[in-house]
């Protein structure tokens, strides 16, 4: 599996459209050819940093596009990961990029590290273990016990579990801002470079 890092040099000199009246249904911005680049408010009323502006939404400058799509995109993997792992985390990565046009697919992305998550728990627990999955909640729990977690927070675990199966089992649309995306694609990167290592030889650098 080969893949490259390829960083352009050039910069982004497309002009965005300024939000106003974004038309909703039952909150979700109806997408069109005529909006479908125009950023979502809701998306730019949050920094880089995760602030919250009382001010109103940023003016959507190239800077201000940049800054948000790098929130993302500058969270890598290393190169050695399982490819699995490394295609589902870029698949929620690359959601929570897009969430900037469409607000839900920060959710969307969120969801999907959940799957990721899973993935991971049945992984680990047939590798430590030498046996087949089964209850996932049990899998946890016996990852826990044996300390194969990077801490101690039991209620850490479990939550994602359930969290895991509120998006397995969904009784309601949530919707996941832009700040608590990146928290969790930090935590759940955190979580891979535990389980699978941080470097390997020959690696490029993240």
């Amino acid at each position: 599996m080969t893949r490259k890092r390829v960083r352009s040099k050039k910069g982004w000199s497309a002009r965005f459209a300024a939000p106003s009246d974004e038309h909703t249904v039952h909150g979700v911005k109806r997408l069109s050819y005529d909006n479908f680049l125009t950023p979502a408010v809701g998306a730019l009323l949050f920094s880089r940093d995760g602030g919250l502006s009382t001010m109103g939404p940023a003016d959507p400058t190239a800077e201000a596009i940049r800054s948000r799509v790098e929130r993302f995109t500058d969270v890598a993997l290393p190169e050695h990961v399982p490819e699995t792992v490394w295609r589902m985390f870029e698949v929620a990565k690359g959601a929570m990029v897009y969430g900037l046009f469409f607000y839900p697919l920060y959710t969307l992305g969120e969801d999907h590290l959940s799957r990721l998550f899973e993935w991971m728990v049945k992984d680990q627990y047939e590798k430590r273990r030498g046996a087949k999955s089964g209850n996932l909640k049990a899998m946890v729990q016996w990852l826990i016990k044996n300390g194969r977690f990077p801490d101690q927070l039991e209620v850490r675990w479990l939550a994602t579990y359930e969290i895991r199966n509120l998006v397995s089992h969904p009784t309601m649309q949530q919707i996941t801002d832009p700040a608590q995306a990146s928290r969790t694609l930090h935590q759940m990167r955190g979580l891979v470079v535990h389980f699978y290592g941080e470097s390997r030889e020959g690696d490029a650098a993240t």
